[in-house]
């Protein structure tokens, strides 16, 4: 009963394929995910943008106490009464206006950057967050892979112990025609249904047909396909 032999090597055959791309999937999944990945990409890109505004905080805050202690000096030096000369007074009176103009300006600089690292803290806290719950997430996920992982790869022991068994069964020759008959798409071996190939819809002639009624190897004249009678 050759035919059916290969038709029990074909289904045989078929799950092998199909548990070996189930474990290549799970395997795929076991790596870390896009999401996973895209969560510590925007933690660490907003902890960079912190760390940069923070830097330029501090820089803005030492310019402005630098401003400030220089219109501080100038405005001693109009107001102590040691200087005397009209035009140098006018000269420190026009210099503290454009230090006091850009005290203002970095002023509003330190306040527009406080707002904007409040905003970034406020990112922050949320994207520690959201990544301890996609990880939490993903190791869950983990969990269940690594079983999936486990049992496909048990079935896919037990499938090749299976072929093995069968093809022992069968002879080079015939195992060599099973190889040849497998088209680029689809089944090698392919079911008779109310006397016609199911691999191309053809009716089958009446020694075809008998002679895969005794289980012998026959292929089908027209696609060149095993047939297999149950």
């Amino acid at each position: 009963m050759n035919s059916r032999h290969l038709w029990e090597l074909q289904q045989i055959d078929l799950e092998l394929e199909s548990s070996r791309v189930e474990l290549e999937r799970i395997r795929s999944e076991l790596k870390e995910s896009d999401i996973l990945i895209a969560a510590r990409a925007r933690l660490a890109q907003d902890r960079e943008r912190l760390a940069t505004l923070e830097k330029r905080q501090k820089e803005t805050d030492a310019e402005v106490e630098d401003l400030r202690e220089k219109l501080k000096r100038l405005n001693e030096k109009l107001y102590d009464g040691k200087t005397r000369n009209p035009k140098e007074l006018m000269g420190f009176e026009q210099e503290a206006k454009s230090v006091a103009a850009l005290v203002r300006t970095k002023e509003d600089a330190l306040l527009d950057l406080m707002s904007e690292l409040e905003k970034y803290q406020a990112r922050l806290v949320e994207d520690m967050k959201g990544l301890e719950e996609v990880e939490a997430s993903w190791r869950k996920d983990q969990e269940s892979l690594r079983q999936q992982e486990a049992a496909t790869i048990v079935r896919l022991d037990d499938l090749e112990k299976r072929r093995a068994a069968v093809a022992s069964s069968l002879s080079p020759d015939v195992m060599e025609l099973y190889r040849s008959a497998k088209p680029a798409r689809g089944a090698a071996v392919v079911k008779i249904d109310r006397g016609r190939c199911q691999g191309c819809r053809i009716s089958l002639s009446m020694a075809e047909l008998q002679r895969a009624r005794t289980g012998v190897v026959v292929r089908c004249s027209n696609c060149g396909r095993i047939l297999y009678l149950e």
